[in-house]
């Protein structure tokens, strides 16, 4: 992929956002985009990324590491069949022959076309949505809005989606239907699964936990179901709030991601009640580019980028289905947008205490309190784990963070208050030991 200059001002990305959205036809206002205040914080090396996702305050924000996917090592992670099938890479063995395509796939359609003819359907799982006219502002989903097998939902596509349509399909979640083995060795030693569904083949967890980063000092941190998505320019996700309070990092390995997040939790709520599972995609109507004006954050994420924000904050996404602009100031040209993500909880406190607010919203129906119960219970766990980690002293980074973490979901937290105390806990470690001492539960 061609990458240009990391931006070091406003300008210098405010002018990167003006060639590349002039190409894809400004699916979003100008000024709306380039407003300075609503610009995201852009990070450029690994420890600042491992910072972030591990203490770093992203609730209202989006973070940005330029070139991220480069600096990890992780840009060549892309499950073979879907980097031959999006075009992304090029292969020797007879495959790109069997593509039901000979020009490069311009729309997920395409995409999903050439995996059909390549029997490179079965092995995934995820949703495919399209919309009934690119002037809808609602998806469709085809076969059904489950993650479920690929196959199945390609053969509702063809025989539902018009052809007019085809630009706006959208493939979404997509992961292994069975485990595979874990890219990382000494697996047990660095705190990770010995298999999981992502369709990557390493996740951005991994790539980091090989780069030093202590991913087990972490409250949540889920790459065993990561999911890829794939879209191109008419295409996007629909305004939402996750249902799980989590942040998220993603990897954008083509294409540009322009996405908008809304502050929580006032702001969210009021714009989800407004526009919830509605896409921001050209043409926008007047009630959407009213509501656009009122994001603390847009950004523009490129190819070879990792982006930081929290899915508590209401969020939308549209796909721009152009590269970066040449070295040369050449103009961007026509790339699929073929993207990750993973969600996680790191230690920082005002994180923490809007995820529990999230958590204990009554005004949720029944199905979303009960997958929120579920997740408290999680978390518990993984807080015990946490808490076990400072009384061994095996916290590397971030120890303040996780001491005042656990303290905090410990006086709020029924669910975490009932696991510890079925376990082997004395409330005085917590209680009685300052936060400024390194070794913080060895005074037992």
């Amino acid at each position: 992929m061609t990458m240009t200059k990391i931006p070091d001002s406003h300008e210098a990305y405010a002018n990167y956002v003006r060639q590349v959205l002039k190409a894809a036809g400004w699916p979003w206002p100008e000024d709306i985009v380039l407003d300075p205040c609503k610009s995201p914080r852009i990070i450029t090396d690994v420890d600042e990324v491992m910072h972030e996702i591990q203490c770093g305050r992203h609730l209202d924000d989006i973070v940005v590491f330029w070139g991220g996917l480069d600096a990890v090592g992780q840009s060549d992670a892309l499950h073979e069949s879907i980097a031959l099938a999006t075009g992304l890479r090029t292969s020797q063995d007879g495959y790109n022959a069997d593509f039901a395509c000979e020009r490069e796939p311009r729309t997920v359609y395409d995409v999903l076309q050439r995996l059909a003819r390549a029997d490179g359907l079965k092995p995934f799982k995820g949703k495919v949505t399209y919309r009934q006219s690119p002037r809808s502002r609602r998806s469709v989903s085809a076969e059904s809005g489950k993650n479920a097998q690929l196959a199945p939902k390609w053969e509702c596509l063809k025989a539902v989606c018009p052809e007019e349509s085809r630009s706006t399909v959208y493939m979404a979640e997509v992961r292994c239907i069975d485990p595979r083995p874990c890219a990382v060795p000494n697996v047990p030693a660095c705190g990770l699964d010995r298999h999981r569904r992502t369709s990557l083949s390493t996740t951005l967890r991994e790539r980091l936990s090989m780069l030093g980063m202590d991913v087990e000092s972490m409250l949540y941190w889920d790459d065993y179901s990561e999911g890829m998505f794939v879209g191109s320019g008419e295409s996007g996700y629909v305004l939402h709030a996750d249902s799980i309070p989590t942040s998220n990092v993603g990897t954008v390995f083509a294409g540009h991601k322009l996405l908008a997040v809304w502050s929580f939790p006032d702001d969210s709520k009021t714009v989800t009640d407004r526009h919830g599972r509605a896409n921001f995609v050209a043409p926008l109507t007047d009630e959407q580019i009213c509501s656009l004006r009122g994001a603390c954050r847009i950004a523009l994420a490129p190819p070879g980028s990792v982006y930081i924000f929290s899915g508590m904050n209401a969020h939308a996404v549209c796909n721009v289905s152009f590269g970066p602009p040449g070295l040369g100031q050449e103009s961007p040209r026509p790339s699929l947008v073929v993207s990750s993500y993973e969600a996680f909880t790191g230690l920082n406190l005002n994180n923490a205490k809007a995820m529990m607010q999230a958590c204990h919203d009554d005004s949720l129906d029944d199905s979303d309190i009960d997958d929120l119960r579920d997740f408290e219970e999680e978390l518990a766990c993984e807080a015990w784990k946490l808490y076990e980690r400072l009384r061994a002293n095996k916290v590397v980074q971030g120890v303040h963070e996780a001491y005042t973490v656990v303290k905090y979901l410990l006086s709020v937290s029924p669910y975490v208050r009932r696991y510890f105390r079925q376990r082997d806990y004395n409330e005085a470690d917590v209680e009685e030991v300052s936060p400024k001492q390194k070794r913080i539960f060895a005074c037992q």
